[in-house]
């Protein structure tokens, strides 16, 4: 465990404070034993202050601003104290100008300051509220504050419960662009992402409600666009040339042809052409809807179909599935997996052999 401190010696002392120095550190009613670390100074003489990271042979709970006292390991005499600046920091170097510049700020630093320094060193651990006010010291008002102006500033987004400096976000949207961008050269005819490899690949720490946050977030500032789950640059358009035109309009045909009598996998439309499987791919969404991993029908079909379901519920309450097979003729294997598709997209509730609207 560490510590970063600001510390102070005492007068007439034979020798001053040295890297490495073995010390004996008073912490309430503890006594812990620490090396130290001086980070702005080589030696902090008799009678001098100075930035030390003290190194811990224990751990300690503490809080920014508790004070202390320290004794050399042998002889055992008091040499000085100070106050705890940061309880909970990276290893540093000696004499590296960024660290010895963010000590002062969180030594004298405004509240708002001190958060901002401590998110702009954290940037892909997302602290929440409760580590943010352990690290600060803070009660949760004060720290609820300071964040609400370093938001409304522009400085800190917060996604769910975590927070995040303004330097990650646009990291993570520099990154998403990125993968977009080369995701599309690669796959001229696909329209864009599953939001779930995004997630992936962008930022695997995050749950899917987070990234859907942060992807909203991109969509509103006109970055990305997203539909049915998809993500794509916000001026991306699948163009296809006339012998794709083609392939596209032998697709549509044939599954207007078997309309909900016979519901047709990928597999069998696209019959192993590599050509007709990314048309397909373009369609999906557009002209036509995906039902599940393995089947897929015309979208006018699917939106009639569902429109018959709706308006049989609104008057009915309910609907079983014979009832279902028997209003669009089908088989009964199709209409199951028609109703399943629409219970994932919340348009029917399953409750036990009966739907309802979700």
């Amino acid at each position: 465990m560490m510590l970063d401190v600001k510390l102070s010696l005492v007068n007439h002392l034979d020798k001053g404070l040295k890297h490495w120095d073995r010390l004996r550190l008073y912490h309430g009613t503890r006594e812990i034993l620490c090396r130290a670390v001086p980070l702005d100074k080589e030696l902090i003489e008799s009678g001098e202050s100075g930035y030390v990271q003290l190194r811990l042979e224990e751990s300690i709970v503490s809080k920014k601003g508790d004070t202390f006292v320290v004794r050399r390991y042998s002889p055992m005499e008091t040499i000085g104290g100070g106050v705890i600046i940061d309880p909970s920091p990276k290893k540093h170097k000696k004499f590296d100008e960024k660290v010895i510049e963010a000590l002062k700020i969180k030594e004298k630093g405004e509240l708002k300051d001190i958060i901002e320094e401590y998110l702009k060193r954290n940037l892909k651990n997302y602290p929440n509220i409760k580590e943010i006010m352990s690290y600060s010291g803070a009660h949760e008002e004060d720290v609820k504050r300071a964040l609400e102006t370093l938001i409304s500033e522009d400085k800190v987004f917060i996604i769910g419960n975590m927070y995040m400096h303004i330097n990650q976000y646009n990291k993570l949207k520099e990154n998403t662009i990125k993968l977009l961008s080369e995701y599309h050269k690669k796959y001229r005819l696909r329209k864009g992402i599953l939001k779930e490899e995004v997630r992936s690949k962008i930022e695997s720490n995050f749950k899917t409600r987070e990234m859907d946050i942060l992807l909203e977030k991109l969509s509103t500032e006109n970055a990305i666009k997203i539909e049915n789950n998809i993500v794509s640059l916000l001026d991306f358009e699948v163009i296809l040339n006339d012998k794709q035109k083609e392939i596209a309009k032998k697709i549509e045909k044939r599954l207007k042809s078997c309309g909900v009598s016979s519901i047709l996998t990928i597999d069998e439309v696209s019959e192993g052409n590599h050509n007709y499987a990314e048309v397909l791919e373009s369609m999906i969404g557009n002209k036509v809807e995906k039902l599940d991993d393995l089947y897929i029908m015309d979208k006018d079909i699917y939106e009639n179909a569902k429109n018959i379901l709706i308006n049989y519920i609104k008057e009915n309450k309910e609907i079983t599935l014979g009832e279902y097979r028997d209003l669009i003729d089908s088989s009964r294997k199709n209409c199951m997996i028609i109703l399943e598709n629409f219970d994932r997209n919340k348009i029917t509730k399953r409750v036990e052999n009966k739907r309802i609207l979700f």
